[in-house]
């Protein structure tokens, strides 16, 4: 079993998501809202007909484009037309790729310094797999090192955003925008919830722009309650081991900390776990 040195120690070949899923340069916005919408993809390297990583494209990107475009009435043109809205027009073609050769703790490091999810990894400059946050995080869920003993409560953040479990999701959205997060505490009165993301966000809206484009139902008022896919919370004395197994295991970002009374403590995030690891 890997510990938590070995993991910055060996190569980055050991780590790395193989045959990553990958957009075209034609692939169509359609394709990619259907992928968040059913499977729950957060990024995708455009490759070439070579497969040399042209840009990258993020759920974000995806949600944002079908909005302006719906909201412009614009929804028709993804499916009966002949100029679909391709990758190409909407993709960030400024990309952060590493290789085999890159020390794992520098990839590390380059997904918390530029806060990115993942990082294509190229071979001979073409697209050969793609580390993630994830990775780190599920290595991190199996390792022993002494880091995995520390107490929750030495990186929990005590002072999160909350909202109440009635907020719109556009309210959560500009909250934590306003306050340059990406996550927030729902909150019932003074009992914690859950910890809902901007990812979670997106998806949701994913959600519901699919079923106003594809299924013609009005759009639904979405509230914070409703996109809490877990609702679990860990104490300040767990262990940095056993958030991270949690985290893992339920594919969550974020964790609640509470007391035993259930009183609010902080957060925990995977990003608080991945810089203990350097």
């Amino acid at each position: 079993m890997a510990t938590a040195k070995s993991i910055l120690d060996q190569p980055l070949s050991n780590i790395v998501t193989y045959n990553p899923m990958c957009a075209s340069l034609d692939t169509t916005l359609e394709e990619l809202l259907e992928q968040v919408y059913m499977v729950g993809f957060h990024h995708w390297p455009v490759v070439d007909d070579d497969r040399h990583v042209a840009g990258i494209i993020s759920d974000e990107d995806v949600v944002r484009t079908a909005a302006a475009h719906e909201a412009a009435n614009m929804s028709g043109r993804f499916r009966k037309s002949g100029a679909p809205v391709c990758v190409s027009e909407f993709m960030s073609k400024r990309v952060y790729t590493i290789s085999y050769d890159t020390d794992v703790a520098a990839a590390l490091q380059m997904i918390l310094d530029k806060g990115v999810n993942s990082l294509p990894v190229t071979e001979d400059e073409r697209l050969s797999a793609m580390v993630t946050s994830t990775d780190f995080l599920r290595e991190f869920s199996y390792s022993e090192d002494e880091t995995c003993k520390a107490p929750v409560k030495t990186y929990v953040d005590l002072t999160p955003v909350q909202v109440p479990f009635d907020a719109s999701i556009e309210e959560v959205k500009f909250t934590c925008e306003a306050h340059g997060v990406i996550y927030a505490v729902v909150m019932n009165g003074d009992c914690p919830l859950g910890v809902v993301s901007r990812r979670d966000i997106r998806r949701a809206k994913s959600r519901d722009l699919a079923r106003v484009m594809y299924l013609k139902e009005d759009p639904k008022l979405i509230r914070a309650t409703d996109i809490i896919r877990e609702s679990h919370s860990i104490l300040p004395t767990d262990t940095l081991h056993t958030a991270a197994q949690t985290l893992h295991n339920m594919q969550l970002q974020a964790l609640v900390v509470a007391n035993r009374q259930n009183d609010l403590v902080g957060i925990l995030t995977q990003e608080h776990i991945l810089q203990a690891m350097l």
